[in-house]
């Protein structure tokens, strides 16, 4: 999945697609809908998430 062995750092939007290899679109619905966690930035900033936290949610959303 997620090849960078530094997990606890964070990501912008486009990192993130990149490595989840997933489109914008896709990463709005995922926010959304709480695949994964919401960034940890302010809605008007850059998004940027925890990287450790986005690997968390997607962890439990797997297994539920």
């Amino acid at each position: 999945m997620i090849e960078n062995p530094v997990i606890d750092e964070t990501v912008d939007a486009d990192e993130l697609m990149r490595y989840l290899k997933i489109s914008k679109p896709t990463l709005d619905r995922w926010v959304k809908n709480g695949v994964i966690c919401k960034p940890i930035t302010p809605p008007k900033h850059n998004r940027v998430w925890n990287l450790k936290e986005v690997i968390n949610s997607l962890k439990n959303t797997a297994s539920s």
